[in-house]
Parts: structure tokens; C-alpha cells; sequence
């Protein structure tokens, strides 16, 4: 019996150990990620840069720019108290207030983005004097919005979950990895212009936002 006292006691001080290995590892699973993906990224600027003129190219980083801090702002600061809410309801297992909580932040996310979507649509359309090329990146940057907006909502709730992979790697590691190739693509195939990369980048935004 002592022994396995023992033998029990070394494994209970083993658990700490391995729990803080496997945060260690994950910790450097995000931040290789990071680091890949951010190379993908600048390698994707310079390729960028050489196939579009600088007007074209300073409307995509502008449009791409905009859809990223609208879908911050269309959150309405949610992301940041999901951690305290949802834990707090699960700890006094309040269930009806934790599906009341995440109802309201989904709801009141949907209606806001709706109506700044539908607002960028219509100026997009009805602006005189644009482009083809150019209602065509007004209408790509208000799907990317919805899309943007959708990823800061459920990046937080996954990292509430503690699916920090889930939360990091769609933008930080898929979507600079997976559109370096695809503007390659596009050149091959098509005319690479603000328009017709931003409906890529569009795309593959609303691809993983969906996943």
C-alpha cells in the first residue's frame, strides 16, 4: 500500500510537469505559426507589388485594411469579455444565461454587420464615377467585413475553449499560406488587378470563416 501511495503521489507530481510541456509546445506551435505566416505575408506584398501599379495595390491594402478593423469594431468589444462570461455561467451552471449571452453577441453582431454591409454595397453601386475594377473591390470588402467580423467573434469563443489552434492558425497561418499560391494562380489565368485579387483574398477569407 505504500508503495503504491508512492507510485501514486509521483505521478500526481508528474501531471504539472507534462501540463506545462504541453503548454510549452503549444506556445511554440502559435508562434511558428506566426512566424510562417508572416513570411507568407511580406512574400506576398513583394509579389504584389510587382504585379499590380501602386494605385491598384494601395486600394487593396486599403480595402483589406478596412475589412479587418470594421470586423474589430463591428464586434462591439465582445471578444474581449467572452472569457469572463462564459466561464462565470458555466461555473454557477447557468445555462439559460450562458445561451441568452451568446444569442445577444451573435444577434447584435449580425444586425450591425448587416447594416454596414448593405451601406458599403450600396456606395459601392451607387457612387458615381467608379471603376468596374472598382465596385468590384467595394463589393469583395463587404463580404470580407461579414467575414472578418465573423472570425473576431468565433476566434474569441475558440479561445475560450482553449482551441488556441483553432483561434490562431485560420488568419495567422492558413490564409498568407494559402493566398501566396493562389495570386501565382491568378496571374496565370486571369488579369491580376485590385478588383480581381481582392475577390481572392475575399474568397479565402470567407472560406475559412465559414470552416
Amino acid at each position: 500500500m505504500t508503495a503504491l501511495t508512492g507510485r501514486h503521489r509521483s505521478f500526481s507530481r508528474d501531471f504539472p510537469v507534462a501540463r506545462d510541456l504541453s503548454n510549452l509546445f503549444s506556445a511554440s506551435r502559435l508562434l511558428l505559426a506566426r512566424l510562417v505566416g508572416a513570411g507568407a505575408g511580406f512574400l506576398t506584398q513583394i509579389v504584389l507589388a510587382r504585379l499590380l501599379p501602386p494605385q491598384d495595390l494601395g486600394l487593396f491594402f486599403a480595402a483589406t485594411s478596412f475589412a479587418a478593423v470594421a470586423g474589430l469594431v463591428l464586434t462591439q468589444g465582445y471578444p474581449g469579455i467572452l472569457q469572463r462570461f462564459i466561464t462565470r455561467y458555466r461555473e454557477r451552471r447557468r445555462a439559460h444565461l450562458l445561451a441568452g449571452f451568446v444569442w445577444q453577441v451573435q444577434s447584435e453582431t449580425v444586425m450591425l454587420t448587416i447594416a454596414v454591409t448593405l451601406f458599403i454595397v450600396g456606395a459601392g453601386v451607387l457612387w458615381p464615377g467608379l471603376s468596374s475594377d472598382q465596385r468590384l473591390v467595394a463589393l469583395s470588402t463587404a463580404l470580407a467585413t461579414v467575414a472578418a467580423a465573423s472570425l473576431t467573434i468565433y476566434n474569441a469563443a475558440a479561445s475560450v475553449e482553449r482551441r488556441f489552434e483553432l483561434a490562431q492558425f485560420p488568419e495567422t497561418l492558413i490564409r498568407p499560406i494559402a493566398f501566396l499560391p493562389l495570386v501565382f494562380v491568378l496571374d496565370r489565368i486571369w488579369l491580376v488587378s485590385a478588383g480581381t485579387v481582392m475577390v481572392l483574398y475575399t474568397g479565402l477569407t470567407s472560406l475559412l470563416a465559414v470552416a
